[in-house]
């Protein structure tokens, strides 16, 4: 039996650049009965031609030409021509995964439900972000999912059209508002009032393209006037239909009224073009002064402002624009005068004050039990660091129950420092992520560690297995004898060496820390489970600051491999993709996207007969998941150094030229491999443990 027909409705304009990469992720679904709907809304370029092209190449394909009419109008046509049972829409400058809409009608069928919602990445300025990545699923009643539209916070559902799957009947009696901004604000509210219950799966599916020169990218107070109407409209009505909801309704409306009535003065001074609309909110912020602040959940700073407002309306739309504009003068006259390093000081206490205000919470949990505190971790696509800390929190998580470990991230540290200082106790213990970073060609990672060592003086440290490189240079030279000075006052921090170069130089370099050497952690994970059939081979060469290859040198490579293999896998241990005009993506892996990417990236290594790899954690994956490998060295110690540890295992090779990969690989397409034994990384960890316990 067919699955019921789904249609995805594209409205498209001035979009040439993205639009093949949009329709092709929807025309490669693996939900295949859809009727893709192309709306051509009089785009002046060549947009209205592609998407004939597509019609013509897939029957499932309908384009609709039509005057520009901006977005909802386009959606609207749209919907007006529709046959599905359900329906989708999608931004033409956007893309989904290939799974997306197999994934949202599965959800909406097995939990009964007549909306369903997928988790989003967000990609701009070349990287991709997300703020989860789980396959749970939550099902929300009408009242539940409309007070996530009222909080609108960033983990939750959001007013957007397009992360969605709506069964048809929806739309009977309801179209987006034409000639209006934020349509999805004054839209969704009375979609999700329709509705018994909305599902939503935590798993990114759809990629929204964050771009300058979007509609969304500049504003207006035309566009912030919609923004209130919109929300206006939304909040009233939720008020109205689900009292429960109104004290969170109120507090919303104060916040989002305020911004539009201080965004509209701003950007409509001296032009005295928007004076009826400025009224208008001031007067709805009157209408609602007494109830407002009357409500617990209003800080104070929101009550002030409401009294003032309430008080001398015309008053504060006279000073609010002129004291924005005279603080950005003095700021601009100020700046210069005062020292870069007193600027530097009042950010850094803002940013402190802010981020204990953030993170403290996280402290209060379990605050009787002692903590790891594991720092500098990755939120990037490398996923050998990602290994890293993957493991770390293995070992700690296996030999340390009794404890609470906090992890927080290098770009995270500056947020967690004063809830740091105020929740530290005795007992606890600092232990910071290890890798290739100690150096100087990582300055912000290194950074990071100097601000834990000076600041925790009286607790225990442990840097986890690191490999320590500062360059030969004048730079590199100040930045080794910087670290030398901070780390050699610490009286209780323990260093440890992934290899021996790196132990050789810590001891020298830091004669007042304890120095031990073990394998890099990674190598506490055995992943050789489970097996599959191996076929063809994998390249993973690096593309960084630490490759050595020519690029004559990989294609000389990917010939030797060609002629030995049918199949060959090019990919790399970063996690990228590929977005509009093959621009490279890299992936920002969050803590929940770790594990996932990281499984997926090993069962690809398990899939072939043999990887050659530049890179250090390529070489690493290999012994931990038992596929063959020829590693070829780089620049630096790290890799060859590392490969010490692993040269017993019969199935991992280490080249100095690339001359010698033809014979390995004959060697290796038929060696016996004795699968990956952990016990050699498991005694040398015990050093970690010992020093930890005690």
């Amino acid at each position: 039996m067919q699955n019921p027909l789904i249609s995805i409705i594209v409205p498209i304009y001035k979009v040439e650049t993205y639009i093949k990469k949009c329709v092709d992720s929807i025309l490669n679904q693996t939900y295949k009965n859809l009727e893709v709907i192309l709306v051509d809304d009089g785009s002046p370029d060549n947009c209205g031609n592609i998407c004939d092209e597509y019609s013509l190449i897939d029957s499932r394909v309908k384009t609709i030409h039509k005057k520009n009419g901006g977005l909802s109008s386009a959606r609207n046509a749209g919907l007006d021509i529709a046959c599905g049972e359900y329906i989708g829409f999608i931004d033409s400058d956007d893309w989904i995964e290939s799974d997306m809409y197999e994934s949202l009608y599965k959800t909406i069928t097995e939990r009964k439900a007549d909306i369903s919602v997928c988790g989003r990445y967000i990609v701009e300025e070349g990287r991709i972000t997300t703020i989860s990545d789980t396959e749970e699923v939550y099902v929300f009643t009408k009242q539940e999912a409309l007070s996530q539209l009222v909080l609108d916070e960033h983990d939750g559902i959001k007013n957007f059209a397009w992360d969605k799957l709506y069964k048809k009947e929806l739309f009977e009696t309801i179209r987006y508002p034409e000639g209006k901004y934020y349509e999805d604000i004054f839209t969704t509210y009375k979609l999700f009032s329709m509705c018994n219950l909305i599902a939503e799966i935590k798993s990114p599916k759809y990629y929204y393209l964050l771009r300058e020169d979007s509609i969304c990218g500049s504003n207006t107070p035309s566009k912030r006037y919609d923004y209130y109407k919109a929300n206006m409209e939304c909040l009233e009505y939720i008020k109205k239909t689900e009292p429960e909801l109104s004290d969170m309704c109120e507090r919303q409306l104060f916040n989002r009224l305020h911004f539009c009535l201080n965004d509209i003065l701003v950007l409509d001074y001296k032009k005295n073009e928007f004076t009826n609309e400025v009224e208008e909110i001031l007067n709805k912020l009157i209408e609602n002064a007494t109830y407002l602040k009357e409500n617990k959940k209003m800080g104070l700073k929101q009550k002030a402002s409401l009294t003032f407002i309430a008080k001398h309306p015309k008053l504060y739309a006279s000073i609010y624009p002129k004291h924005k504009e005279n603080k950005i003068k003095i700021k601009h006259i100020v700046k210069p005068v005062i020292p870069g390093r007193i600027i530097n000081k009042i950010e850094s206490y803002k940013e402190f004050e802010q981020g204990y205000k953030e993170t403290n919470y996280l402290y209060e949990i379990d605050k009787d039990k002692n903590h790891i505190f594991l720092i500098g971790t990755p939120h990037h696509g490398n996923l050998g660091d990602q290994a890293i800390v993957y493991a770390e929190n293995k070992i700690l998580e296996d030999n340390f129950k009794d404890h609470k470990i906090i992890e927080i991230t290098t770009f995270e540290l500056k947020n967690h420092l004063k809830s740091l200082k105020m929740n530290v106790k005795k007992g606890d213990v600092f232990a910071l992520h290890g890798g290739g970073n100690l150096g100087d060609e990582y300055y912000w990672e290194e950074e990071g560690r100097r601000t834990i060592i000076d600041g925790f003086k009286d607790y225990k440290i442990i840097m986890f297995p690191q490999s320590i490189y500062f360059k030969d240079t004048e730079n590199g030279k100040k930045e080794f004898e910087k670290t030398k000075l901070i780390y050699n006052q610490h009286k209780n921090l323990t260093m440890i060496a992934r290899e021996e170069t790196s132990y050789k130089v810590m001891k020298e370099a830091f004669p007042s820390n304890n120095v031990i050497l073990t394998p890099d952690i990674v190598m506490y994970l055995n992943k050789s489970f489970p097996r599959y059939e191996r076929k063809g081979a994998l390249l993973s060469l690096r593309k960084d600051r630490e490759g050595v290859l020519t690029l004559q040198q990989k294609d000389e490579i990917n010939n030797m491999v060609q002629s030995n293999f049918d199949k060959v896998i090019i990919t790399d241990t970063v996690a990228e993709c590929k977005g509009s005009e093959n621009e490279v993506l890299e992936y920002m892996i969050n803590v929940n996207q770790r594990e996932k990417e990281l499984n997926k990236k090993w069962d690809q290594f398990k899939k072939v007969e043999v990887v050659i790899t530049d890179r250090l954690h390529g070489m690493v994956f290999c012994a931990i998941t038992s596929t063959p490998c020829i590693v070829i060295a780089n620049y630096n110690h790290k890799v060859k150094d590392t490969y010490a540890w692993l040269k017993n295992l019969n199935y991992i090779k280490f080249v100095n030229s690339i001359e010698e990969i033809p014979l390995l690989i004959k060697e290796l397409k038929n060696v016996q491999i004795k699968a990956y034994d952990n016990a050699f990384a498991l005694k040398n960890y015990d050093k970690i443990l010992e020093i930890i316990r005690n």
